[in-house]
Order: C-alpha cells, then structure tokens, then sequence
C-alpha cells in the first residue's frame, strides 16, 4: 500500500498537478507509490490513496467515488453520468476476469474480481434506480415551484441537491478502492 507523508521541504519542488513552485520550509505531500518515483504534490492540490495505485479498477473507482460532484455536477443527468463510467469500468475488470485462465478464476485474484463486478453492478442498478424527478417532488411537497420566492426556489434547490447527493454517496458506498 503507498503512504503519503506531509514533510517540509528541504529543498524547492514542484508540484506534479499543478506546477506551482513548493518553496524551502513549506509543507508539501510526498505519495510514495509501490517500486515508482514519489508523487509531488503542493498541500493546495492534495493527494490521494487512490492517485498512487497501479490499479486501474483503484483509479477509476477511487476517481468516481470522490471526485464525482466535480467531474459530473450535481442535476438530473448525474447518476446516469456516474453510473455510465462505473459501466465502463465494469466492462473492462469482467473483461480480465474473462480472459484469466479457470484456474486463476477460482484463486483470490479471480474471487477479488468477481467481488468487484458484483459490488459495481450493485452500484450500477442503485445509480439507475434514482430518480431526479421523484426526488424533486419529495422535496417540493405540496409547494408548487413556479410560486416560491427567488429565496424560497435557492433552498429548494440546495434541498433537492441535498438528497441527490445523499442516494448517489448511498449507491457508491458498496465500492472498495
């Protein structure tokens, strides 16, 4: 497993995100990947487990987990995003266990596999079974929208955001990375 420290530079670096100089004397993040070259980052851009694996499912998954808001929003459209790219990376890991050797798919990398395809098509099915639009009149009630005031309207969109966010970290929960 690759460890991240938060030493103080010794000397200057750069940050290997986003370029900025880390001076002598300030606090930066030193990822330290299994037999690679560490990972610079400045503390601004941070770093993360899953940056530091070789593992393309850990990337991915890691990525889509907690980075999802950033990469996709947060509006109707965002649990079938979300559930689009866990599809892809479904695609690829039952892809390598389909092409190990039977032997290999009845060891623990095949049985790791298999747990994997299982917990992504669980949140799969949990992402497409969210619905915007029932989420929106959970929260609406009996209020029509159209007749909220403009601060009344921002509340309920941050209550909708609210509960959507909620279904999307629930159905991403079953995911190890």
């Amino acid at each position: 497993m690759a460890k991240i420290e938060k030493p103080k530079a010794r000397k200057e670096y750069k940050c290997s995100k986003c370029g900025e100089v880390i001076k002598v004397g300030d606090t930066y993040l030193k990822g330290t990947p299994f037999r690679r070259s560490p990972v610079i980052r400045c503390t601004k851009c941070g770093l993360r487990g899953w940056e530091l694996s070789s593992s393309e499912y850990v990337q991915g998954v890691g990525r889509v987990c907690e980075c999802w808001e950033e990469d996709y929003g947060c509006d109707e459209n965002t649990a079938q995003s979300i559930a689009d790219e866990l599809s892809n990376i479904f695609d690829e890991t039952q892809n390598s266990l389909d092409n190990m050797p039977e032997g290999l798919q009845e060891g623990d990398t095949g049985q790791l596999l298999q747990e994997r395809i299982d917990n992504l098509e669980s949140a799969i099915s949990d992402l497409e079974a969210i619905d915007y639009d029932s989420i929106k009149e959970g929260e609406l009630g009996d209020s029509d929208y159209d007749s909220l005031t403009d601060e009344a309207k921002e509340e309920m969109d941050e209550a909708i955001k609210d509960s959507l966010r909620e279904e999307i970290e629930s159905a991403l929960s079953c995911l190890d990375y």
